[in-house]
C-alpha cells in the first residue's frame, strides 16, 4: 500500500514537473504558482518548501516561541552596531575608513590648495 501511494505520488509529481504549473506548499498542503514561493538554491527543484505566505506564518511563529532570544539578539546586535559607528567617526577623524569587507584602510588625505 505504501509504495503504490508513494509511485502515486511521484507520479503526480512528475506529471506537474513535466507540465511546469507550480508545486505544492509543505505546510498548507495547496498546490500554488511556481510566483508563490521563494527561490532556494539547497532544494532540489530550487524552489521553498513553503509558499511565501506559510513561510511568514511560520517566521511569525518561530519569533513569537523564541522572542526571549530575539530580543536578546536584536540587543546585541545594536549595540554591536553602535560600537562600530563609534569607531568609524573616530577613525575618520585620523584618515581612516572601512573598507568593502569591513576592514579598516588608511585614506590619504590631501590638504586643501586655497
Amino acid at each position: 500500500m505504501r509504495a503504490e501511494l508513494r509511485e502515486h505520488q511521484e507520479r503526480l509529481r512528475q506529471l506537474h514537473a513535466r507540465n511546469n504549473t507550480g508545486k505544492r506548499c509543505g505546510r498548507c498542503r495547496g498546490w500554488l504558482s511556481f510566483e508563490a514561493f521563494r527561490p532556494d538554491s539547497r532544494s532540489a527543484n530550487g524552489w521553498s518548501s513553503y509558499c511565501n505566505d506559510c513561510a511568514a506564518a511560520a517566521n511569525r511563529e518561530w519569533r513569537e516561541r523564541h522572542s526571549g532570544y530575539v530580543d536578546a539578539y536584536n540587543e546585541r546586535r545594536r549595540l554591536e552596531y553602535a560600537e562600530q559607528q563609534r569607531e568609524d567617526e573616530a577613525a575618520n577623524v585620523f584618515g581612516v575608513r572601512r573598507g568593502v569587507h569591513g576592514k579598516a584602510e588608511q585614506v590619504h588625505v590631501l590638504a586643501r590648495v586655497p
